[in-house]
Order: structure tokens, then sequence, then C-alpha cells
């Protein structure tokens, strides 16, 4: 019974029209938006420990393919000298009673690489930009992902993204320009694309600064017009 309908992806328009019986011309794509002043490349970041960091953040559910970033990181030679950083989840003090990141360390301790895999558990939103800024390499591997807000704000850091071709993620990330897209669920994959991109000082520069840039069109401000546009074209407005 709606006269409009707001869908933040294209993929999402497709279920709204073929589940739903939405008609599409009812349907405008406006995307998820990213506060710029709060994720950018300048500002504080976490200390570093001289190794190559790789961060992936996101609530602890098997369709966050967390296992999958576990897996691939393992499959990286030793002489990559990397950690990796797992933000999500319970608070920290929690992690060793919750299933789900017991079962998380458990396989990096099935893989030998527990000495650099590390659960930071749930953060503040506004200690994010931190992690993201102390980041070499931001991975995002769900199986599914309607949105990509976590891969856009580490984009809107300067921080080179490597995602899985799902959902929105598709919007956000453009294959070797701004990131990597990759299969859902295949550590191999995702691993040569992790170790390419740790191995390459030059590719990390340049694909983080296209997608610092590419994030500014994902400013809030302009994301709150094209919603304002939408009412406004009900209202006769427009």
């Amino acid at each position: 019974m709606a006269d409009a309908i707001i869908a933040l992806t294209p993929e999402e328009v497709g279920y709204l029209t073929a589940a739903n019986g939405v008609p599409s011309s009812k349907i405008t794509v406006v995307p998820v938006g990213v506060n710029l002043t709060r994720f950018a490349p300048q500002g504080p970041a976490l200390a570093r420990n001289g190794r190559l960091r790789v961060v992936t953040a996101g609530r602890l559910v098997t369709r966050k393919g967390v296992d999958t970033v576990i897996n691939a990181f393992a499959r990286l030679p030793r002489a990559a000298d990397a950690e990796l950083l797992i933000a999500g989840g319970p608070h920290r003090a929690a992690l060793q009673t919750d299933p789900t990141a017991r079962h998380l360390r458990s396989l990096a301790c099935r893989h030998g690489v527990e000495d650099r895999v590390e659960l930071l558990g749930r953060m503040p939103h506004g200690s994010v930009p931190e992690l993201l800024r102390s980041a070499d390499v931001f991975v995002c591997a769900p199986h599914y992902e309607p949105f990509g807000t976590a891969a856009l704000e580490a984009a809107a850091c300067g921080v080179p993204v490597i995602a899985s071709a799902v959902g929105g993620l598709r919007e956000h990330v453009r294959d070797g320009v701004t990131g990597v897209l990759v299969p859902p669920d295949d550590p191999a994959t995702l691993s040569h694309a992790l170790h390419s991109l740790l191995s390459n000082p030059g590719s990390r520069t340049r694909l983080g600064a296209a997608g610092a840039e590419n994030a500014r069109s994902y400013a809030w401000p302009a994301i709150a017009d094209r919603i304002l546009a939408t009412y406004r074209a009900q209202l006769g407005t427009a």
C-alpha cells in the first residue's frame, strides 16, 4: 500500500519485486551513507607492533564469514609476518564464554596461527576509525551482505578493501579500482588476494586513495538529500 519504497541496493530491488510483488516504479535506490567527519584517512590510529595488519569487523555470525577470513589468513606464508584483528561480537570480557568466539579461536589454533589472530570483541563505534586507520588491509567476507557499511567505512579511512562479491559490497567496492572483490566462502582466492596486497605497498596506497575518494559520494548529507527528494516527489514539491 506504500506510495514509495526506498531500497538500499539494486539487489534489494530484485527481492522486493520478485518475492513481494512490489512494482519497480515505486522503488527508489538510496544506498547507506558514511560519516566522513568520523571516518577519514586523517586522524589517530591504534598502535602497531611492526607486523602487517589485516582487520575484519562485524557480528560474529556464520553469514559474516569470519571463519573464511581465518582460513584464508592461515594460508599466508609465515614470511608475510601479518596479524589478523577481529572486531565484533560480545564485549571482550565475554569472549571466553561466547560459543562463536571459542569456535574461531579453536579454528585459529588448528591452523597454528593463534599467536597472530586476536579477537577484540565489541568496540564503541567512535573507536572504530582508529582501528580501521591502523590496518594495511580490511577484509569483509560475508556469504550474504545487503548493506556493506563496514567496507564503506574502511574505504573512507583510506584502507584498501577485499570483499565478497555479494549484495551491497558489489556497489561499494569497484574491483581493481577501489578494492578487490572475491567469491564468497572461498579461502584460497581470498588468501591469494590478501597476499597480493600485503606484498605490494603501491597497490595498497592506490586502492586506498581511490576508495576514500569513492566514499565521498556516500557522505550522509548527500544521502539525506536523496531521501528528501523521494519525499518531495511524493508530495509534489520536487
